[in-house]
């Protein structure tokens, strides 16, 4: 049963597919993406809050091409913006999962250091599975 496991680790570990997962959620900050969200999500408010005022009553003049500019925008970036906050909703949840089913609390944890462990290992196992697997 060990061998079978560690025959299981050491495709996936040498899978280079599996390591640059790993290599990429360790060089993206999660903070910083709900952070960047957040200001993406403030700034379409201020988008709607603009669009608001320039189709208010007495604005038909010269502006109205600007009236569509934001319309088309709006239309355009909102799908775009939900589908980001349901991505990164989806991100959250999985990597709670993860931590958690690792026995880490996902408040504690931030991605970076949790994902730092997994490329430590896949580096370190790459060095040593040669010499396991020679000596079984």
């Amino acid at each position: 049963m060990f061998g079978s496991s560690l025959m299981d680790i050491t495709v996936r570990v040498h899978s280079e597919k599996f390591c640059n997962a790993f290599r990429v959620c360790f060089l993206v900050s999660f903070e910083n993406v709900m952070a960047d969200l957040a200001e993406l999500e403030k700034g379409m408010d201020m988008v709607r809050k603009e669009a608001e005022q320039r189709t208010g009553p007495g604005n038909a003049g010269p502006g109205a091409a600007g009236q569509v500019i934001l319309r088309d925008f709006l239309a355009n970036a909102e799908e775009k913006l939900r589908r980001l906050r349901t991505e990164a909703k989806s991100a959250q949840d999985a990597f709670r999962d993860c931590v958690e089913f690792f026995g880490e609390s996902p408040r504690t944890t931030d991605a970076n250091s949790f994902f730092s462990l997994f490329v430590r290992f896949a580096r370190a196992f790459k060095v040593t599975s040669p010499n396991t697997l020679k000596n079984r």
